[in-house]
């Protein structure tokens, strides 16, 4: 089941999305608006499994293609140079084209959690600053509600099937700013 989460300034923003979201044909029980004045305990975050997988294919094709270049131009050079054989030749693109796939995976799961962190984060802080959260459970309707969400202008929309109870600070609490821990 994918989760459609939204996140808007104005309430009545998210309310008029989550009604689109019941005409589209989602069921009540699988819409939830959420606020820092819900129990810590039902508020959920997205997990950073989405970001971190864009950021990661984003990052594999451009280092791919890097070092792809620099292999032909290393198999090209073997050739001309060394008088390689065209099976070195070969190994040596093919050698470049693995490192620049290892090297692009691993900038791009650094990356992507990073980018991830810093997402939820801000996500998070709205949340404990008055934004509505908007949560929709569906399948078949998950394109529609997305665009209904931007449409009704949320700043935040996210599709994903990893949801998680969201994290919020002991410390902002104790000042009056976030609601209590969830875990």
């Amino acid at each position: 089941m994918k989760t459609v989460i939204g996140l808007f300034e104005q309430r009545t923003n998210a309310e008029a999305a989550a009604a689109a979201a019941r005409k589209a044909g989602v069921p009540e029980h699988k819409i939830q608006l959420m606020n820092s004045a819900t129990p810590a305990d039902q508020l959920v975050e997205p997990g950073p499994r989405n970001i971190t997988l864009r950021a990661i294919g984003g990052f594999t094709i451009m280092m791919v293609l890097i070092f792809g270049l620099f292999g032909l131009t290393a198999a090209i050079g073997s050739i001309y140079v060394y008088n390689a054989t065209m099976g070195t030749a070969i190994a040596t693109f093919i050698v470049f084209l693995v490192i620049g796939a290892f090297c692009g995976l691993f900038m791009g799961w650094i990356m992507g959690r990073s980018d991830a962190d810093n997402a939820i984060q801000e996500y998070r802080e709205a949340v404990q600053h008055g934004d509505t959260l908007l949560l929709v459970q569906t399948e078949k309707y998950a394109q529609t509600v997305e665009a209904k969400m931007r449409a009704g202008g949320a700043h935040w929309v996210i599709t994903t099937k990893q949801v998680k109870p969201m994290q919020t600070y002991p410390e902002l609490h104790e000042m009056g700013h976030a609601p209590a821990v969830a875990h």
